[in-house]
C-alpha cells in the first residue's frame, strides 16, 4: 500500500464518510479523494490481508498523518480500494511532503512494500473529485455504521460527459421530489483512468437494502422522473453518451484500514475487533 500518488509502489489510502470521509470534515464526501486499487492474484487473498494488515498497523503506530478505508471486492475482479479524503489539491499535496519528510514512514514502506510484488497481478492510482450537482444525500448517515459500498463505474463517450451529467441530475431531481431514502455520491476521476469516468458510491448497512431497490424505485419514483417518456428520456441519453457501466459490491475492512476516530466511535466493536488468539495446542500423551 502506498499513501501518495507520487511515490513508490501502488497501493493507496483514502478516508471516506457516508460516502467517503476527508480530514476533519465530520460528515460528507471529500471534495478530492485518492484511490488505490489492488488487484491480487489467485491463493494470495490471505497472505495480502495480513501483509495489509500488519502494515496498516505500523503506519498507526507510527502516527502516519492520513486515515485510510480499504474495502474488499464481493464481486467482479478480485481487489482491495484504499481510500483518503482530502479538502483540496493542495492538501495532498502538503500530506505527501510530510510522509517524505518522515524517515520512519519511509522505512516502514521500504520494509513492506517488496513483500507485496508476489501477491499483486496489477494496482492502479486514482484521484476523484467530488460533484455535489450530482449526488443525492450523501452522508445523510455516518460511515462509520456501514459495512459495504456498492460501487458504480461508468465510462462515458468522448465529448458526451454533458449527456451522463443530465441523466444524472434528471434521476437526483426525481429522488428529491419522491423523497428516496437512498443517497449516492458521484466521483468524476480526474487523473489515473480515462476520460469521462465517474465512480457511484452507495453506502450500505447491510446487502438486504439491494432487496429493496424495485421497491424505492416504483412508481412514485417513475412519476417524478416524468413517467415513460422520462424513462425514455433516460434511457436514450445513456445510450448515446455511454460506453460500460459496471456496479461490483465491496465489504468494509476493518482489519486493513487505518479508520478515522469518527469511524472508529460509530461502531468500536467493528472497527476495532479482538485479536484473533490462537487455539490451545493439545497436550501430547505421555508415552509409558
Amino acid at each position: 500500500m502506498t499513501p501518495r500518488l507520487t511515490v513508490v509502489a501502488v497501493a493507496l489510502v483514502f478516508g471516506v464518510p457516508a460516502v467517503l470521509p476527508a480530514q476533519d470534515v465530520p460528515m460528507g464526501p471529500p471534495a478530492i479523494v485518492q484511490i488505490g486499487r489492488e488487484f491480487v492474484k489467485p491463493g494470495k487473498w490471505a497472505a495480502h490481508t495480513k501483509l495489509e494488515t500488519e502494515w496498516g498497523q505500523a503506519l498507526a503506530a507510527a502516527k502516519f498523518p492520513v486515515n485510510f478505508l480499504a474495502i474488499s471486492s464481493m464481486t467482479g475482479a478480485s481487489e482491495v480500494w484504499f481510500l483518503s479524503g482530502f479538502a483540496s489539491m493542495a492538501e495532498l499535496e502538503k500530506t505527501n511532503q510530510t510522509i517524505d519528510a518522515n524517515p520512519a514512514l519511509g522505512a516502514i514502506f521500504n520494509r513492506f512494500s517488496p513483500q507485496e510484488s508476489d501477491m499483486l497481478q496489477d494496482s492502479r492510482g486514482m484521484i476523484a473529485r467530488f460533484r455535489d450537482d450530482l449526488s443525492y444525500l450523501p452522508g445523510k448517515e455516518a460511515l462509520g455504521t456501514m459495512r459495504y459500498f456498492s460501487i458504480t463505474r461508468t465510462q462515458v463517450r468522448p465529448g458526451h460527459n454533458s449527456d451522463f451529467e443530465d441523466a444524472r441530475k434528471q434521476i437526483k431531481a426525481a429522488h428529491l421530489k419522491a423523497s428516496l431514502p437512498d443517497g449516492f455520491a458521484i466521483f468524476q476521476v480526474t487523473a489515473g483512468a480515462p476520460a469521462g469516468t465517474f465512480l457511484t458510491f452507495v453506502a450500505r448497512k447491510s446487502l438486504a437494502e439491494l432487496d429493496q431497490g424495485a421497491q424505492i424505485h416504483g412508481a412514485a419514483y417513475v412519476a417524478a422522473l416524468g413517467g415513460d417518456s422520462g424513462q425514455k428520456k433516460l434511457a436514450a441519453l445513456a445510450s448515446s453518451g455511454t460506453i460500460t457501466a459496471e456496479t461490483n459490491e465491496f465489504a468494509f475492512s476493518p482489519a486493513m484500514s487505518f479508520a478515522a476516530k469518527d469511524l472508529v466511535d460509530a461502531d468500536p466493536t467493528f472497527w476495532k475487533p479482538k485479536p484473533m488468539v490462537a487455539a490451545p495446542k493439545k497436550a501430547e500423551p505421555k508415552k509409558p
